[in-house]
């Protein structure tokens, strides 16, 4: 059986982050990881702060700290915001932990066997160099478009005080200057560094090594913002090729463009939930080209989507069936046509998300389970309870039990993208629900709560978002947003 290793680009160490920084990598990995592991799929999910180089030590400088405990307080911060955002990371390392420092030496001092680091004069001192160029042939297929020049040799140190150190028994004397490894060099090892991490946190259960070193059952993903590519497509691979060892490569590189929004991240938490966030993110996801924010489309999503397609179809349904029929799954009546022309559609419907998800198309993953909510909406707004509760109550019954099957798969296909939601719908049929991924059967059937199936109706998921933050928003928001003149 595959498993997988998903990696997302390690944020800097400086500064609170924003959404852009978040849709450009971390959030979409975490949407794939989320429904790889509904599938019953064994998955390891890793990032971790890139903390090593010049910006570290100025920032540091400037908030008065010793580097180390500035970088100790800014990646607690990240880490911190990243739970409020619901990504589920299996660990969250720091590229400064000592595993990393031990597996980047690792990886020079292999480099240095093999021949690919050469010592060379810099400026009136020296520093290690990655020779890349030696290297071309076993890269070619990881990065055809930067080859067409050749490869150049890359410097991969640095006179800085804070970083990976050179071995001292293969450069003595660089070791003794104080030279520190660059950060572009020991920051994608730390991939490989926080696999240890979290392998030493249970090391009777966890192989690290299983996960890396000669691992033909492992399916390696790795998202990231298009910047970072020509260092996981060229400079990565070339470090792990040079070293002769059996490293695992990555089979599948998902790169994004850019966001123009300069919201902070914490900032956003602090305004809405992070489902509306999330939704939002992967509705707009820069696949391809880069993509603005602007308030007006955030909210207009939002109300569309989530307030007023998914929200007041759970809220109309649960509340008319308590109403109706008490609290529990109404039984009586049997399908009909209508309710078999609904299963084949969210059969069908569900294989698009699925495709959709399992291709990387965010995307068009998050249209198709849009498209899911809506067709729930179309199926009750046809059969109208609300008209067959006064003539044909068992018909009426058989509506809402439909409609009920449809909330319950909702909630879990959903997970991936709006977690809290998934968790929020999950309550509402308590023990009475089934867990993991619905298969195509489940699907056609609709039939997975059996009548009498206890329920409750869970307060609105989703408010209306206004066109514009209030004004006390607005005061906390501060100088990170960027309204248009027109839009106040």
């Amino acid at each position: 059986m595959t498993r997988h290793l998903i990696t997302s680009a390690l944020p800097y160490i400086n500064g609170t982050k924003h959404l852009g920084n978040l849709v450009g990598s971390m959030l979409p990995a975490d949407v794939y990881a989320r429904y790889l592991r509904l599938r019953g799929e064994e998955v390891l999910f890793l990032c971790a702060t890139d903390e090593h180089g010049t910006p570290a030590e100025l920032a540091a400088k400037a908030a008065g700290l010793p580097v180390d405990t500035y970088c100790a307080r800014q990646h607690d911060a990240q880490k911190a915001i990243y739970a409020g955002f619901d990504l589920s990371f299996d660990h969250f390392g720091r590229s400064s932990s000592t595993q990393n420092t031990e597996i980047t030496q690792h990886f020079a001092r292999c480099l240095h066997d093999q021949g690919f680091i050469e010592q060379r004069a810099v400026d009136e001192t020296a520093h290690l160099f990655l020779l890349q160029s030696k290297l071309q042939h076993e890269i070619e297929e990881f990065a055809h478009t930067w080859l067409v020049e050749g490869l150049p040799d890359r410097a991969i140190t640095l006179d800085l005080d804070w970083g990976v150190p050179v071995p001292a028994d293969i450069w003595p004397e660089l070791a003794a200057d104080g030279k520190v490894f660059h950060g572009a060099f020991d920051a994608p090892i730390e991939y490989i560094g926080a696999t240890k991490e979290w392998a030493e946190r249970a090391p009777a259960d966890r192989d690290w090594e299983s996960w890396w070193y000669d691992a033909e059952d492992v399916r390696y993903t790795q998202f990231m913002g298009k910047d970072n590519l020509p260092t996981h497509a060229v400079m990565f691979p070339a470090i792990q090729l040079g070293t002769g060892e059996p490293w695992k490569t990555v089979d599948f590189l998902k790169a994004f463009g850019g966001l123009k929004c300069r919201v902070s991240a914490d900032t956003a938490l602090e305004v809405l939930p992070a489902d509306y966030w999330r939704y939002y993110l992967m509705a707009t996801v820069p696949e391809s080209d880069d993509s603005s924010f602007t308030w007006e489309h955030f909210a207009a999503t939002v109300n569309k989507d989530l307030a007023d397609t998914l929200g007041n179809f759970v809220h109309r349904v649960l509340s008319f069936s308590r109403k109706s029929f008490g609290d529990a799954v109404p039984g009586g009546g049997a399908p009909g046509a209508a309710e078999e022309r609904l299963g084949a559609e969210i059969a069908a419907g569900l294989a698009e998300y699925e495709e959709h998800l399992e291709a990387l198309r965010f995307r068009k993953a998050t249209a198709a389970l849009r498209a899911l909510w809506s067709a729930g909406n179309a199926y009750v707004d046809q059969k109208a309870p609300w008209r067959e509760i006064r003539t044909d109550p068992e018909a009426a019954a058989v509506t809402l039990r439909t409609a009920m099957m449809l909330i319950e798969l909702y909630g879990r296909v959903c997970e991936p993208v709006v977690p809290a939601t998934a968790r929020s719908l999950a309550a509402v049929f308590g023990s009475g629900r089934t867990s993991g991924w619905p298969t195509a059967v489940e699907a056609r059937a609709l039939n997975s709560l059996p009548p009498g199936t206890e329920f409750s109706v869970p307060p609105v998921l989703f408010s209306k978002v206004g066109r514009q933050p209030t004004v006390s928003s607005l005061a906390t928001l501060g100088t990170p947003w960027e309204f248009r003149a027109n839009s106040m």
